[in-house]
């Protein structure tokens, strides 16, 4: 088979095969209700933790990679959160199990929202540094696949935030990130933008 290269391809959009499966995610059951939720930038002026709870009991929707990637806040405190996902085909390499991508979008999402939990009202977390050690394959599909977030250090401006992912009773990845803190303006391209 020779190689299509990239400048060849249908510049008239994605393929059928595509279009398919973007039909598919916005079918999905994680992806936010339409009606009945609160805006997000209506939370803004909220304290982190209560955005994170919000989301937790539906009050405002998840950001949509939640939904996209499949997976789900499960539980909030101060300086630490839980989100799982169920490793679907459509996660995996090729290799056949779930891809490493997908494993650290979900490392990501836990240790900034532990982060978030934290954080004053009109502030957000930006993250700037990410690593992921990856232990175990997890396949796909299987298992419920969970991530706990916590928050190891916070500063003024930047905070280390660490988690565990794991398969049953089993660790398949670890991470930690290193996190910007900011007011809500500074992250949006707002007065402050690039202060």
């Amino acid at each position: 088979m020779t190689p299509t290269p990239l400048d060849s391809r249908d510049a008239a959009g994605p393929s059928a095969d595509h279009a398919a499966a973007a039909a598919a995610i916005a079918d999905s059951p994680t992806r936010p209700l339409d009606g009945g939720r609160t805006e997000p930038s209506r939370m803004a002026a909220s304290p982190g933790l209560e955005r994170l709870l919000a989301n937790l009991t539906g009050t405002i929707p998840p950001p949509p990679t939640w939904y996209v990637l499949g997976y789900r806040l499960t539980a909030v405190e101060h300086g630490r959160v839980a989100f799982e996902m169920a490793p679907l085909p459509g996660h995996t390499n090729y290799g056949g199990t779930v891809h490493g991508g997908v494993i650290s979008a979900l490392a990501d999402s836990a240790m900034a929202c532990a982060v978030l939990s934290v954080l004053d009202a009109d502030h957000w977390c930006a993250t700037i540094e990410l690593k992921v050690n990856m232990l175990r394959p997890v396949a796909a599909p299987g298992e419920l696949l969970r991530a706990t977030g916590s928050v190891r250090w916070r500063g003024g401006t930047t905070a280390v935030a660490e988690a565990s992912l794991t398969v049953g009773d089993e660790e398949v990845a670890i991470g930690l990130s290193t996190h910007a803190i900011r007011a809500a303006r500074r992250l949006t391209g707002g007065p402050e933008a690039g202060a």
